[in-house]
């Protein structure tokens, strides 16, 4: 499941990373062309019958939040993020289940490429100065 998502999170966040760029160049502001981001694809849940002002909200902050992390730390954890969402679509983990065994790989496997995305996004750079730790 996890390489099955794979390409999939690769193409969208290469596909967001070219409407952000698109945004920004139109608009001139990059925070701008994220919030426009997350307002043209939230705003695909007005349509829904159920709640759909509350839909479009939390909508709206999960795709500002992509947006922010390819603002700020690019295209490589916005993959791995993307990755991360689609590998996390996995039934929920009941202990007695036949598949929770298959899902905690799945879950490992998930945090493991996050981590590592984190750690190659740093780029060298230490996460807490030595004045910091004392």
């Amino acid at each position: 499941m996890l390489f099955s998502a794979a390409p999939h999170a690769i193409r969208e966040a290469l596909f967001f990373f070219f409407l952000i760029f698109l945004l920004r160049a139109l608009l001139k502001n990059q925070w701008i062309a994220g919030v426009a981001f997350a307002l043209i694809f939230a705003s695909l849940n007005l349509a829904e019958s159920g709640h759909p002002i509350f839909n479009t909200f939390i909508s709206f902050l999960v795709l500002f939040a992509l947006a922010f992390l390819v603002l700020r730390w690019g295209l490589l954890s916005s993959a791995v993020a993307l990755l991360f969402m689609n590998a996390t679509n996995v039934p929920g983990p009941q202990l007695s289940a036949w598949y929770f065994q298959g899902a905690v790989v799945v879950l490992v496997g998930a945090a493991a490429a996050g981590i590592w995305a984190f750690h190659t996004s740093l780029g060298g750079r230490r996460l807490l100065s030595k004045d910091l730790l004392g």
